[in-house]
């Protein structure tokens, strides 16, 4: 989505009315773009899902850098698990930038993303046997190594990991139960060998 920027990302987490104003068209415009075939009208149910899972088969990779080498929970797919909240929360935003009403688009969608970054957080603490600090160290793993603006926000951080005091408030600042977190982690799939395909 090119007309967001890494500014504008600041500005949706700093919660900046000049970034947020124009956002839902800014949303609504590149989702067209990007995966409706540059149609305006309100995409279908079949159009939403068909994004989703091509959007998150882009981001398969990015995940498994970012947990590559993890130490898991027996029987749980970090991976799989992680574009599960990913195509949720990606379906909730479609939702709410096509339907959503502009009055109070600010609110329902920094609401959105609060909920599941604080789901992001506690489900890979439940996954990773080294628990938060162990996703802190991949995360910060991940974002020094990536390069442009993730390594730049690192970069510039003197002292200490910038991570933490965001995890904590967000965790703090969200109620959010064992069953919502549930709904997301995935066992991994079974593994096909020479065997089961002989008829």
């Amino acid at each position: 989505m090119s007309d967001v920027t890494p500014r504008d990302m600041m500005g949706i987490m700093t919660n900046s009315s000049r970034t947020l104003a124009g956002l839902q068209q800014n949303l609504r415009r590149n989702l067209c773009q990007t995966y409706f075939g540059g149609r305006t009208r309100n995409p279908t149910y079949d159009e939403i899902e068909t994004c989703t899972e091509r959007s998150s088969e882009e981001l398969r990779t990015s995940f498994k850098s970012l947990f590559d080498g993890a130490q898991v929970s027996p029987d749980v797919d970090v991976v799989e698990s992680n574009l599960s909240l990913y195509r949720h929360t990606m379906r909730k935003i479609i939702h709410l930038t096509f339907n959503g009403e502009e009055s109070n688009f600010q609110d329902n969608l920094m609401r959105h993303l609060e909920n599941m970054f604080c789901i992001f957080i506690r489900m890979n603490e439940s996954i990773l046997r080294g628990k938060r600090p162990a996703l802190v160290d991949h995360l910060l793993k991940f974002m020094g190594s990536g390069g442009g603006f993730f390594s730049l926000v690192m970069g510039s951080v003197e002292g200490g990991n910038p991570l933490d005091p965001m995890i904590n408030m967000a965790v703090q600042h969200c109620q959010i139960t064992q069953e919502q977190i549930d709904q997301f982690v995935m066992n991994p799939k079974p593994q096909t060998t020479q065997a089961d395909n002989v008829s």
